[in-house]
């Protein structure tokens, strides 16, 4: 038994060796700038270095047995006595134990630590958890009411029109100019019409300087959540349909029905990255935007 631990040093020593040159040279490569986008190759980077660290753990468990039992034959010997021996002349009654131990617990263990990001970007895990958790939140809230609005209405017809409680003022900062405003969970249908758009996230109602009463503008977050860009399109077609549907003429880029004019939109959330597909890429939300087919009269 002796005899077998230099092989299994090596055996060690050149799995804990390949996973120091690994690191050395990810490091040289990430640092030399070969590689435009780094962290593309962060799953399969940490994949290799698993597989690594599970073999350099599973080649430990033979080279500490033969350890053990080379001290065991060595204090027989000095004793003369041998009670070891059976383990001694055959190790593998204990390495073989060991790693089936040791591969169960891998087998249970793997598919729920990649179920919760173990081998995803640390920035997409340490990210992607909070938001999750918070998406699936806003779906489980209830619709608080609905909002009834449209361009050219007044404001006391949207309060006494809608079930959703108007909020007067605006606290952000793409619209703070507007009267009236806020997040919510909310359902929209424009007034006049029955376009509704289901689970609402924030509006935003401007009104005219010259007759504060009267609405102006309204922009309305339509998505319940952040879509694909695939979902985006999915969900534009679907848009369109419904407008066409219920009277709405499209003119160019804008829809226009009973003197409202109406501005399907997007944005998107997450920043660019380079070398991305700018046709599929991307984490996308909708909004509308409605005003007054002539506003430039009032």
């Amino acid at each position: 038994m002796t005899s077998k631990i230099p092989v299994l040093v090596l055996i060690s020593g050149g799995i804990f060796g390949a996973i120091l040159v690994a690191v050395i040279v990810g490091d040289a490569i990430i640092a030399s700038g070969t590689v435009a986008n780094p962290t593309a190759y962060e799953t399969p980077a940490k994949i290799v270095f698993f597989t690594l660290f599970v073999a350099f753990g599973f080649s430990l468990i033979p080279l500490m047995v033969a350890v053990v039992l080379a001290g065991l034959d060595l204090i027989g010997r000095a004793l003369k006595v041998q009670p070891f021996q059976p383990l001694i002349s055959r190790p593998g009654w204990v390495v073989w134990p060991i790693w089936a131990l040791m591969a169960v617990g891998l087998t249970l263990a793997l598919p729920a630590a990649i179920r919760a990001g173990f081998f995803a970007h640390d920035d997409a895990t340490s990210a992607a958890q909070p938001e999750r958790n918070a998406a699936e939140a806003i779906a489980r809230m209830p619709v608080q009411g609905t909002l009834v609005a449209a361009p050219g209405m007044s404001i006391a017809r949207v309060i006494s029109a809608s079930s959703l409680k108007v909020q007067r003022g605006s606290k952000s900062e793409l619209f703070n100019g507007a009267q009236y405003g806020g997040a919510a969970i909310f359902d929209y249908r424009i007034a006049g019409s029955a376009t509704t758009f289901a689970r609402c996230r924030y509006y935003y109602i401007t009104t005219y300087a010259r007759d504060p009463d009267r609405i102006a503008t309204i922009n309305v977050g339509i998505s319940a959540e952040k879509m694909s860009h695939a979902t985006l399109d999915a969900a534009d077609r679907d848009i369109r349909a419904r407008l066409t549907a219920d009277g709405w003429k499209r003119s160019g880029d804008l829809w226009v029905r009973s003197g409202s004019v109406l501005d399907l939109r997007s944005r998107r959330l997450d920043d660019p990255v380079a070398g991305e597909n700018l046709a599929k890429a991307g984490e996308w939300i909708q909004y509308v935007e409605l005003r007054e087919a002539r506003a430039s009269v009032r």
